[in-house]
């Protein structure tokens, strides 16, 4: 019988064992699990040093379009100073044609001051010709009364001396020769008004041909006039169509940018939403990690409690039955 007892202690010691061993397997199973667990925190850990990448990318993104819209915005500035620049030079060839305006004028102007001495001096020249007029009448008039004077002191030699009758044949000889000698001088006169109003049309001649140099010179400023106005019109045109075109330009960048940046902010609500979601998992998984750690270790406790009791049953009270007790002194010995 003391056998038998040994045996079935034995039996009992083998069944905690197993127990034990059960408990010891679970241990290690949740020992895996926790591994697993830690494995999982590192990957988290990993995810969000990696967000923390992520997040610096975004910030070096940010920079960088603040840096390349600084850079459209030098280049644009650029490009602006280059059109000043241009306008500044073509100011400078309208100040030139306008310095030329001012000369060409001047010389309209002295040509006008020209033109009113010359019709001065033909005035004068009218004058004097009529003046000389005036006194070949006036000379000729003297020659008359000359000659009036001298038939009456002809006629009165006539008159007393009626022999002397072929001298006053003579005188009239004479007379008509005078005569002659005058018309002879007013043609000579008539002459030299001719000769005065060839070179009066000479004068108008050369006047008129200085007319037309000035007259095609004032053609070639009204066309010069004329080509730097269309060029000016034409390079305003061409500036104002860059400009426009460069606006487009910058509209469409601003769009381009405005579209990345709703895509980054989309990424950035997506990565987001997926790190709330990881930590809302991981928290659902180390809370349910924790209960089952408790209750494990409740089981554990248990366990040991039932170990504990079944122990002393079997090897305390019943052994106390049959004379060979365990228990001395209080002690639950193992």
């Amino acid at each position: 019988m003391v056998v038998v007892v040994s045996v079935t202690k034995l039996m009992v010691v083998v069944v905690s064992v197993t127990k034990l061993m059960v408990v010891v397997v679970s241990i290690t199973k949740l020992m895996v699990v926790v591994a697993s667990v830690t494995k999982l925190m590192v990957v988290v850990v990993s995810v969000t040093k990696l967000m923390v990448v992520v997040a610096s990318v975004t910030k070096l993104m940010v920079v960088v379009v603040s840096v390349t819209k600084l850079m459209v915005v030098v280049v644009s500035i650029t490009k602006l100073m280059v059109v000043v620049v241009s306008i500044t030079k073509l100011m400078v060839v309208v100040v030139s044609v306008t310095k030329l305006m001012v000369v060409v004028v001047s010389i309209t102007k002295l040509m006008v001051v020209v033109v009113s001495i010359t019709k001065l001096m033909v005035v004068v020249v009218s004058i004097t010709k009529l003046m000389v007029v005036v006194v070949g009448i006036t000379k000729l008039m003297v020659v008359v009364v000359n000659v009036t004077r001298l038939m009456v002191v002809v006629v009165s030699v006539t008159k007393l001396i009626v022999v002397v009758v072929s001298v006053t044949k003579l005188m009239v000889v004479v007379v008509s020769v005078t005569k002659l000698m005058v018309v002879v001088v007013s043609v000579t006169k008539l002459m030299v008004v001719v000769v005065s109003i060839t070179k009066l049309m000479v004068v108008v001649f050369n006047i008129t041909k200085l007319m037309v140099v000035v007259l095609l010179l004032l053609l070639c400023a009204i066309i010069i006039i004329i080509v730097v106005v269309v060029v000016v019109v034409v390079v305003v045109v061409v500036v104002l169509l860059l400009l426009l075109l460069l606006l487009l330009l910058l509209l469409l960048l601003l769009l381009l940018l405005l579209l990345l940046l709703l895509l980054l902010l989309l990424l950035l609500i997506i990565i987001i939403i997926i790190i709330i979601i990881i930590i809302i998992i991981i928290i659902v998984i180390v809370i349910i990690i924790i209960i089952i750690i408790i209750i494990i270790i409740i089981i554990i406790i248990i366990i040991i409690i039932v170990f504990c009791y079944n122990f002393y049953y079997y090897y305390g009270l019943r052994g106390g039955e049959d004379g060979d007790s365990m228990v001395t002194d209080g002690d639950c010995r193992w």
